[in-house]
């Protein structure tokens, strides 16, 4: 046990300091991304990012940069970007899609990989993808649909000679007729893949041979052809041992001792089994060592020999453990370093968007100056305007004073003239009397001084005339100098609205800043769903420890705040479902610190009582949360459950509950039972003198219990928003209690569905059922 634990230390070590290496490399990636400028140097860097991310096991990051790359492939010309690069991305992008299980999505990027290869005419690249397109449709259990693209796949790889992907494909083929039933197509599909590799040895290893024969066997066993079985298995370990693979003769003689135990063969099926438990031993091969263990435990069952079976089941037991636990050590340092890297992008991120917005800051207070500048410039050039106006219209009125001026001395001048000729007329009647000779002498002389003077008049007219002219021709160019004046402020306006446009192009480039950094904050919150999910148990742990089970998981926004806890310690099966105060990513980051808190107590502490193990819960979350020193009261519901059996015919579940209670059906009968749990939350100010209370329930094996939160029983419909509610749930539970877990999830869900229909779902909803 000691040896056990220093190599998990060893490797814990190890996942360390590679995890360290690799977030530093990815670091260095993503400063490049965010620093690079053309189009093509960004698709390349999210490129290699992504193939980074995937070699990591991060498959949601990689399909981020690898849709990234795509997006800017589309900008790059084809010549610095080619189509086998292109499809390169398409392909990394569709096998991470089906590692993360998402086979709808990965089946569709195939398809359309498998479009562009037939408009190349390239086969190799053609039957490539429907090799890929049949293994998702297999892992997602579609085989008719697998068989589909089996065979087509099959006849391209006749067409163009590759007897490797025929040897494949044929062997393929075996396995798909065998899951639906076709024995008969599946023993011809083996007989050809066995035929293929034993007619090109130069192609085919002896190994491969091995294979299809140990495949032809199964089928036989499968048959209750056992004779035939066994010579098949025989000649497949005399190739393994040949090869001195310990692994593969240790899993050959596994399929010996069940093809021997059901032929009634016991000695042959013993002798055999213990060989491949030794062989597995010496292989270190543990998986190959559960299987060992697990039909040495099946052949002392079929002897009812209770007591080495259950040595067996002990050994298997421990050996699957220690697995799980690597796995989880794992999947705990994966989930760290993924956690880690999400930090450290963001933060790159964030650093990255600071010196953008310290650079349009930057550029905001320049042009802000600059407009600014403009203003007191206009405001200037309108000052000197309005001067020049005032100074054009003061000229204005000289000029019209000096016109008025001229008028007046005009008319001075007329009246003048016209009383020294009424004189001359007085005169000349004054004196008619003394001679008309003196008189016309003095009329011609009066006549030659009129002329003179008017003469003299005209040329002062004339004069006059010349000087308003001048006047008009200067207020004339006073006024083309005011048009000008005009004209400029026309044009110095315009640049200003040019500015202020220019100004409301920053205003909407910032807006789209703020869209993107949403849509960055809804890629990481997708991200803490991933992360979630990982943390959650998988459908294999719960199947390793139930014959059945079924969760119904719907969290109320991307995250949840509702969570569920499975574990095995010693003989003990642990089923926990907990409800965190909140929902969403509040809620979610509860569930984190709740599940950790769970594996420390009872994975590390080995505290396994119910009762116990909330009562140190509380202590834990107080403390996590520093709810003595703050006004923090964030809590959990919980409702936890020990499985153990009491004899072959009784198990005995302990449970406790935190505001949460447990439902169960005996086998038999349909009512269903509740026990209630205490009326105290965890976490939180709560009555400290209330105990939690431990109830030990007797119920026969093959029962059902039911865990859950309460968002099933408090979700509303939409006419009367009115609550789904206990008696309704409780009614539900007994109405469908002689179906299996699977059929009584189905209706459950759909009962949730139509009662909840057109309405919004209003809290976290989560429900665990086992078969005890």
């Amino acid at each position: 046990m000691q040896r056990i634990k220093i190599a998990f230390l060893l490797l814990l070590a190890c996942l360390l300091w590679a995890v360290d290496g690799r977030a530093q490399n990815v670091e260095q990636l993503i400063e490049q991304y965010n620093t690079a400028t053309s189009p093509e140097a960004r698709a390349e860097i999210a490129y290699q990012i992504g193939l980074t991310y995937e070699a990591q096991r991060v498959y949601s990051k990689a399909i981020e940069y690898y849709e990234n790359a795509a997006k800017m492939m589309q900008n790059v010309p084809v010549d610095r970007f080619g189509f086998e690069q292109r499809i390169s991305v398409m392909e990394r992008n569709a096998i991470c899609h089906a590692e993360l299980k998402e086979y709808k999505k990965a089946e569709a990027i195939y398809k359309q990989i498998l479009f562009i290869y037939r408009q190349w005419g390239n086969k190799n690249g053609e039957l490539r993808t429907l090799e890929a397109l049949a293994e998702v449709a297999s892992k997602a259990e579609d085989y008719r649909r697998a068989l589909e693209y089996t065979e087509e796949a099959l006849t391209l790889a006749r067409q163009i000679n590759d007897k490797r992907s025929q040897f494949k494909l044929y062997n393929n083929l075996g396995f798909l007729h065998k899951k639906v039933s076709s024995p008969e197509r599946a023993l011809e599909a083996f007989e050809k893949a066995y035929a293929l590799a034993t007619g090109n040895p130069d192609i085919f290893k002896k190994a491969e041979q091995a294979v299809v024969l140990q495949n032809i066997g199964v089928l036989y066993t499968n048959l209750r052809q056992y004779d035939k079985a066994a010579d098949y298995y025989n000649r497949a370990l005399a190739i393994a041992t040949e090869s001195g693979d310990k692994s593969e003769m240790a899993n050959i003689y596994n399929y010996i001792a069940i093809n021997e135990m059901l032929s009634n063969r016991m000695n042959k099926a013993f002798d055999a089994a213990e060989t491949a438990i030794k062989l597995a031993q010496e292989a270190g091969d543990k998986q190959t060592l559960v299987f060992s263990y697990k039909v040495m435990e099946d052949l002392y069952k079929s002897r009812k020999r209770y007591d080495k079976m259950a040595e067996y089941e002990q050994k298997r037991l421990e050996v699957e453990n220690e697995l799980r636990v690597q796995e989880e050590i794992r999947q705990r340092e994966q989930l760290r370093y993924q956690l880690e890297l999400t930090q450290r992008e963001a933060q790159l991120r964030e650093a990255q968007l600071a010196r953008e917005k310290e650079r349009a800051e930057r550029e905001r207070l320049a042009k802000e100056k600059e407009l600014q500048d403009a203003q007191l410039k206009l405001a200037e050039e309108e000052r000197l305007r309005a001067e020049r106006e005032a100074e054009l219209e003061r000229q204005r009125r000289l000029a019209l004073e000096r016109q008025r001026t001229i008028e007046l001395e005009r008319a001075r001048a007329e009246a003048a003239r016209e009383k020294a000729a009424a004189d001359s007329i007085a005169k000349l009647q004054a004196e008619k009397a003394a001679a008309e000779a003196l008189k016309a002498q003095q009329e011609a002389q009066a006549r030659a001084k009129a002329e003179a003077e008017a003469r003299k008049q005209a040329e002062l007219a004339a004069e006059r005339e010349k000087e308003i002219k001048k006047y008009y021709i200067l207020v004339l160019g006073l006024a083309a100098a005011v048009i000008v004046l005009v004209i400029v402020g026309l044009i110095q306006t315009r640049k200003t609205n040019r500015a202020l446009a220019k100004k409301n192009e920053e205003i909407e480039r910032q807006r789209k800043e703020l869209e993107l950094q949403n849509e960055r904050i809804q890629s990481s919150i997708k991200a803490a769903k991933t992360i979630q999910q990982a943390v959650l148990p998988s459908n294999a742990i719960f199947s390793v420890l139930f014959k059945e089970y079924f969760v119904i998981f719907w969290p109320r926004d991307v995250v949840s705040g509702d969570f569920y806890w499975v574990y095995l310690k010693g003989t003990k099966k642990i089923v926990a479902s907990v409800d965190c105060t909140g929902h969403g990513v509040p809620g979610a980051f509860m569930s984190l610190i709740g599940n950790t808190l769970l594996d420390k107590l009872i994975k590390l502490q080995n505290i396994t009582d119910p009762d116990a193990v909330l009562e140190k819960l509380h202590k834990e979350v107080r403390l996590a949360l520093h709810q003595e020193e703050s006004e923090n009261r964030d809590g959990m519901d919980v409702a936890l459950a020990t499985i153990e059996d009491k004899d072959r015919e009784t198990v005995v579940v302990t449970f406790a509950g935190a505001r949460r209670p447990l439902y169960y059906i005996e086998k038999g009968t349909t009512e269903v039972k509740i026990v209630k749990g205490t009326r105290r939350s965890i976490g939180g100010v709560q009555n400290e003198d209330l105990r939690f209370e431990r109830h030990v329930i007797e119920m026969p094996r093959g029962s059902y219990i039911y865990l859950g939160s309460d968002g099933f029983i408090d979700q509303q419909n939409a006419t009367e928003r009115k609550k789904f509610g206990e008696k309704r749930f409780v009614e539900l539970l007994a109405s469908i209690a002689t179906e299996r877990l699977e059929k009584q999830k189905e209706i459950l869900e759909q009962t949730l569905r139509e009662y909840m229909k057109g309405t919004e779902q209003r809290d976290d909803i989560s429900l665990v059922a086992v078969r005890v």
